[in-house]
C-alpha cells in the first residue's frame, strides 16, 4: 500500500469524532493516531528500499492485531491528560485500518494474529493483480485524498499539521490566498499573510521567520 495513502487513513480516523466533543482530539491525539497508522511499516523499514526483501518481511509481525493493541496502549501514555481513551479509540482504529488496507489492496498475506496464531490472509489469489492494486488500489488512494481535501475545507487542517501547526497554516494560506487575494505591496498574487496586521503578501515581500510570515512593518527589527 501506498505510504501517502497511509498516512492520510490515519488522518481521517484522527478526525472521525470531530462531532464529538467528548472524542475529539486534540493535534497530540492527531499527530499518535497517523504514527500508529504508520506502526504496522515498522518490521520493514530497514529494508525499505529493497522492495524484494520488504516483501519478505512487511505483514510477518508488525501488522497484526494484537500488535496493534500493544501500540495503542505505548502511544495512550503519550496522549494529553484527559484525552487517553479517545486517543487510545484513535490509534488503534488507525492501526487497524493500515492493516485492513494491506490485506484488500496488496497480493501479500498479512498475519493478523501473530503472536497468537501463525494465520495469515489476503486478496491475492482470490483478485487479479490488476484488480488489486489498479483497481481497489486507486480507489483507495483517491477516497482518502478526498477525505484530506474535506477535513482542509471542514476545519481548516492538513497533514501537515504533524510537523506543527506553524506549518500546517503556511500549507493552507500558500493553497488557499493566490485565488483570491494580492500581495499587498505589489499585486503579485499572494502566498503569505502576515501574522500580525493580517496582510496577505507574496514571496518576493514576506518576511519569513521561523516559519512567523511578517510584512516588511511587521517583521522584528534586528538589534
Amino acid at each position: 500500500m501506498r505510504l501517502v495513502t497511509h498516512i492520510l487513513a490515519g488522518w481521517a480516523v484522527a478526525h472521525s469524532p470531530e462531532g464529538s466533543p467528548r472524542l475529539r482530539l486534540d493535534a497530540r491525539g492527531r499527530r499518535l493516531a497517523v504514527l500508529a497508522g504508520l506502526a504496522p511499516l515498522l518490521d520493514g523499514v530497514h529494508v525499505f528500499w529493497n522492495q524484494e526483501r520488504f516483501q519478505e518481511l512487511h505483514h510477518e509481525y508488525s501488522a497484526s492485531l494484537p500488535v496493534g493493541v500493544l501500540v495503542t496502549l505505548l502511544l495512550a501514555l503519550l496522549a494529553s491528560r484527559g484525552r487517553r481513551l479517545p486517543t487510545a479509540l484513535a490509534t488503534f482504529l488507525a492501526f487497524a485500518a493500515n492493516t485492513l488496507l494491506d490485506v484488500v489492496t496488496t497480493n501479500w498475506p498479512v498475519r493478523l494474529f501473530f503472536p497468537l496464531s501463525d494465520f495469515r490472509w489476503s486478496v491475492g489469489g482470490r483478485l487479479t493483480d490488476f484488480t488489486i492494486y489498479t483497481v481497489i488500489g486507486t480507489l483507495c488512494d483517491l477516497t482518502f485524498l478526498a477525505l484530506a481535501a474535506l477535513i482542509c475545507w471542514r476545519w481548516g487542517r492538513t497533514p501537515f499539521e504533524l510537523f506543527g501547526e506553524r506549518v500546517d497554516r503556511l500549507a493552507i494560506d500558500f493553497v488557499r490566498l493566490p485565488w483570491r487575494h494580492r500581495c499587498s505591496e505589489c499585486g503579485r498574487r499572494a502566498t503569505y499573510r502576515c501574522g500580525k496586521c493580517q496582510a496577505t503578501l507574496c514571496g518576493y515581500h514576506v518576511r519569513l521567520t521561523a516559519l512567523r510570515p511578517s510584512c516588511a512593518d511587521c517583521a522584528p527589527r534586528g538589534r
